[in-house]
């Protein structure tokens, strides 16, 4: 039988470099030297008895055979990796019901999504799901009517958190958005197929509506573009409708993801998109923060809610692990503005 003697670091070496392509990048996913990995991947092609992995001067790629056994191993790894959280959490005690509540500004079908693979990780578990307004999500958490929320972040969004509300903690990223720039049907810039980030100087932007941290609205409309130049700024927006409409009167422009409009369809709004700018997040938001004064809840903490390779396939952003170590004040903060 070929398995046996079978090292799990052989596997998830192999998988991470798969994934990876790159022997630099998965010796440091993985806490390895390359030369360790170098040798996992040897030990794994003596025991098959080829080559699994091509390597050049400038790539590495996998061989007809690497890339049969990854496609076969990488759900076998995933259900193993499934079975041992579950067993961890039935040992922890986490009781068989999760409430959730998402931001009406996010689509209800990306959350399903997400609550489908919530439902393969913890079968049996009632989930109860309600949207939100979204300046009420944060909250949630904190009056115990959630134990998860799924809400927009802006960009920097998981670190800001860490650093802004340090009893909460950012999980699974959902979404990535290109941010475009919602402006009144009959503006100049109506028609135009897109704009640079550094086109946004001299324009004055909607802040996120009142009710939201100061320090979420702040991040959610850059002071400036990459460049240093100023843009301006408007706040006084209640409610993300208030915002819409202020903006078809020409009162500021709003700076925002693209689904907005699908969300809240307004006929007098024209999406415009914006590039150079990072992206707005969804992610899952949930209790038990490192640094808060509210501790985690032991019925909360969760693989699914926590991990980002837990989730939908669309991403798994680095950034979440900056959140979980440096608690400077992140470069792109308020910090950063001089405020």
């Amino acid at each position: 039988m070929m398995l046996r003697g079978l090292e799990l670091r052989e596997v998830e070496c192999f998988l991470v470099l798969g994934d990876e392509l790159h022997f630099g990048r998965a010796a440091e996913r993985l806490g390895l030297s390359r030369a360790r990995v170098t040798q996992l991947i040897q030990a794994l092609e003596r025991r098959v008895g080829g080559r699994l992995v091509q390597r050049t001067s400038r790539r590495v790629s996998l061989t007809p055979a690497g890339e049969q056994l990854a496609a076969d191993w990488t759900a076998a790894y995933r259900a193993l990796d499934a079975g041992l959280q579950q067993a961890a959490a039935l040992a922890r005690g986490i009781p068989g019901r999760l409430a959730v509540r998402y931001a009406a500004t996010v689509s209800y079908s990306l959350v399903n999504a997400w609550l489908d693979q919530v439902r393969q990780r913890r079968p049996g578990c009632r989930i109860s799901v309600e949207a939100c307004p979204v300046a009420d999500v944060f909250a949630s958490l904190r009056d115990g009517r959630a134990d998860a929320v799924v809400t927009r972040l802006p960009p920097g969004g998981p670190e800001l958190l860490a650093w802004h509300e340090p009893d909460l903690r950012a999980g699974a990223v959902l979404a990535r958005d290109a941010p475009v720039l919602l402006v009144p049907a009959d503006h100049p810039l109506a028609g135009a197929a897109h704009l640079e980030a550094e086109e946004l100087s001299g324009l004055v932007l909607w802040e996120a509506p009142a009710g939201l941290p100061e320090w979420f609205r702040r991040a959610w409309t850059p002071a400036l573009t990459p460049a240093g130049r100023a843009i301006g700024r408007r706040s006084g927006a209640a409610s993300v409708e208030d915002l819409l409409a202020g903006t078809a009167a020409g009162h500021a422009l709003h700076l925002t993801f693209p689904q907005l409009l699908d969300q809240l369809p307004h006929p007098g709004l024209r999406a415009v998109p914006v590039r150079g700018l990072p992206p707005f997040l969804t992610a899952v938001v949930r209790p038990g923060g490192t640094g808060g004064a509210v501790p985690a809840d032991p019925a909360v903490p969760d693989p699914v809610l926590a991990d980002p390779a837990a989730t939908v396939p669309v991403s798994a952003d680095p950034v979440l692990a900056a959140a979980a170590g440096d608690h400077s004040p992140p470069l792109n903060g308020p910090a950063a503005e001089g405020s």
